[in-house]
């Protein structure tokens, strides 16, 4: 099945794919970072309630609140004035939100709960943003203070549900999202509930284990101790080089399970060529190691790109960019099908360009890395994560459109 999106076409096997929702409006959020293989979709953010004949522009919203500022300030304003002025802020959050830009967005919530601490959207979409970013505990406090108030908010139920799987906190999860899908059914809940029970029927009974940036939970019936303290140390080895190159950390703990071949299919519903998937988690099928060998080095480098690619890009870096920059960090080429990749260019139309497969994610990477620099790429990964587009974040990092980007690398792979 192939999908267009902003940032290219993306392509994944049709036996992957439960069902296709179309969302409420705007972009589903939270998100988990980008997938190996696709996840339910988390929920979409509330939409913030204008007057029906208010048609609003980031400019002119933000002219009309420098006006607003002025008229708070004086002594006296009325409160219908601060009313406006919260609410215009929390549309330009969800502007940013839906730009995938986390952190905008949540600075903007904050300002519109400077001028009404009690508005709902601000406080449960600000909480969305932190989900997006990593900021669990912060969403949690905010998500929990809502509950006190109003213990039945089904929106808060499935946040706080969102915030407890992604930290590991399965059967809590799994409890506010039964009580969330009572109070409000839902078929997108409802995959990510069964997901979830999924998820921990696979892991009950692991083991536990940590380091200075990972928590490791494992079958101890199919990876000794000792497996997974070497996993754990190649881990924590990989996390500093990946930090030297990326420029950046993941601000929360990266969690890792390592299962059965079985469980693994159980859990995740992937395919049997899967290898390894991160879904906001690293998740890998042991196979029946009982060492740490290179092919399994490999795996634990790919995924964990992913996760740090994520991180970096807000989870907003495109299919080629994710899959590429993973397959150059665990050291495969594509050097050697240059050939072939250029036969297969020339003999299909235009959209073959846009269109995904492996190999040509890792050479396009390739002929950027060549062409350009880690820097720069660090550089696209910090625009990707401010909500720019492809295009937008090319042309801004290399004064290269992707147009233009994807034409260099059919001259480059006749070199």
């Amino acid at each position: 099945m192939k999908c267009r999106t902003r940032s290219g076409t993306i392509g994944f096997p049709i036996d992957q794919v439960e069902r296709l929702e179309k969302s409420a409006g705007g972009t589903p959020l939270p998100r988990m970072a980008a997938t190996t293989t696709p996840t339910p979709q988390s929920p979409g953010m509330l939409p913030v309630e204008l007057p029906s004949d208010t048609a609003l522009t980031t400019t002119s919203a933000r002219t009309r609140i420098a006006v607003l500022e002025r008229e708070v300030g004086k002594t006296g304003a009325p409160a219908a004035a601060r009313r406006e002025l919260s609410l215009l802020y929390a549309w330009l959050g969800n502007t940013a939100l839906t730009g995938n830009d986390f952190d905008g967005a949540e600075r903007e919530y904050q300002n519109a709960l400077e001028h009404d601490p009690a508005l709902m959207v601000a406080r449960l979409n600000r909480a969305t943003a932190l989900i997006n970013l990593s900021r669990y505990e912060a969403a949690d406090e905010i998500l929990n203070d809502v509950l006190s108030a109003d213990a039945d908010n089904a929106r808060a139920l499935d946040l706080l549900g969102e915030s407890a799987v992604q930290t590991g906190r399965i059967e809590e999860g799994i409890s506010r999202w039964e009580k969330s899908l009572s109070l409000h059914p839902s078929e997108g809940l409802a995959a990510r509930l069964a997901r979830a029970r999924r998820l921990l029927a696979a892991e009950e009974g692991y083991e536990r284990s940590s380091g200075a940036h990972f928590a490791l939970a494992f079958d101890g019936g199919e990876a000794s101790p000792e497996l997974a303290n070497e996993i754990l140390s190649y881990l924590e080895q990989l996390h500093s080089e990946l930090s030297v190159r990326f420029a950046h950390e993941p601000e929360a703990v990266i969690r890792a399970t390592l299962y059965s071949n079985r469980a693994f299919r159980d859990a995740t519903a992937s395919p049997d060529w899967v290898g390894g998937l991160f879904d906001g988690q690293i998740r890998i099928p042991i196979r029946g190691l009982t060492h740490l060998v290179p092919r399994m080095k490999q795996v634990l480098a790919h995924e964990l790109a992913h996760c740090f690619i994520a991180s970096r890009s807000r989870g907003n870096a495109p299919q080629w960019i994710q899959e590429g920059l993973a397959q150059v960090v665990e050291g495969k080429t594509a050097r050697l099908a240059r050939a072939d990749l250029l036969a297969w260019r020339g003999a299909a139309d235009s959209q073959y360009d846009a269109d995904f497969t492996y190999l040509k994610a890792l050479s396009q990477m390739e002929f950027f890395l060549d062409r350009w620099s880690s820097a720069h790429l660090n550089d696209l990964l910090d625009h990707l994560g401010r909500g720019d587009d492809i295009d937008t974040a090319l042309k801004t990092t290399t004064g290269t459109s992707y147009a233009e980007f994807l034409s260099g690398w059919g001259d480059w792979l006749q070199r």
